[in-house]
C-alpha cells in the first residue's frame, strides 16, 4: 500500500512577469567615428533583445538609441564629447534593471 500525502498547492508561472538580469561585463571601444559596445550574453534563455541608451549630456539623460538581439551594438555617432551608455535585456515583457558604462571618448593614438 502507498500513502500519499495532501496534493500541494498549485504554482502559477507566467512568463509576462519575469524581469530579466542586467547585462554583465559592458565594455566599449570607441574609434574616430563610432562607438562598439560589447557584453556577456544573458544566461536567462528567454531574454528577447536588448535595448541601448546613450547620454551626452545631463540635461538630456539617456535616450534610447537602438536595440539588438545579439550582445553588441554599434552606434555610429561620432564619439566627439564624453558619453555614457546603458544596456538593458528585454524579458517577454519587461525590461531588466541596466548596466552602465561611463565617460567614452575618442582620444588619439600616440
Amino acid at each position: 500500500m502507498r500513502d500519499e500525502g495532501p496534493a500541494s498547492i498549485e504554482l502559477v508561472i507566467n512568463p509576462e512577469e519575469f524581469v530579466p538580469p542586467a547585462p554583465e561585463n559592458l565594455q566599449a571601444v570607441s574609434t574616430q567615428s563610432n562607438v562598439y559596445l560589447i557584453w556577456k550574453e544573458s544566461a536567462a534563455t528567454w531574454v528577447r533583445s536588448y535595448r541601448i541608451y546613450r547620454e551626452t549630456n545631463k540635461k538630456e539623460g539617456f535616450i534610447a538609441v537602438g536595440e539588438t538581439q545579439t550582445p553588441s551594438f554599434l552606434d555610429n555617432e561620432t564619439p566627439v564629447t564624453k558619453r555614457n551608455y546603458r544596456v538593458t535585456a528585454l524579458g517577454p515583457s519587461k525590461e531588466g534593471p541596466p548596466a552602465e558604462i561611463r565617460d567614452i571618448v575618442y582620444t588619439e593614438p600616440r
